[in-house]
């Protein structure tokens, strides 16, 4: 699925931009910015979109860049929105 197909269906898509790619170290921007991902209906294609691609900045599927890092070695390749759902539903608390 392109991300301009599954992003319709974001909770963000109406969204200011900036929420989702706070200043380092503004954890209060990124932290409404993950609680509002948890409830996203296309998060593991979001996920699976910025774990794919590489993205280096903001927050995708509800993860900071730091923590999409970690999550790299635990998801393995490929970064499919399958893997990630599967992450996802076991990991329900993240």
């Amino acid at each position: 699925m392109e991300l301009k197909d599954w992003y319709q269906h974001g909770l963000c898509k109406d969204k200011e931009t900036s929420l989702f790619f706070p200043e380092t170290g503004d954890n209060a921007l990124a932290n409404k910015a993950m609680t509002l991902c948890k409830a996203c209906p296309v998060r593991a294609e979001c996920l699976s979109h910025a774990l794919s691609n590489n993205e280096s900045f903001g927050v995708w599927g509800g993860f900071t860049v730091r923590r999409r890092g970690r999550l790299r070695s635990v998801i393995g390749k490929p970064y499919s929105v399958e893997s990630c759902r599967k992450y996802l539903n076991a990991n329900s608390s993240v």
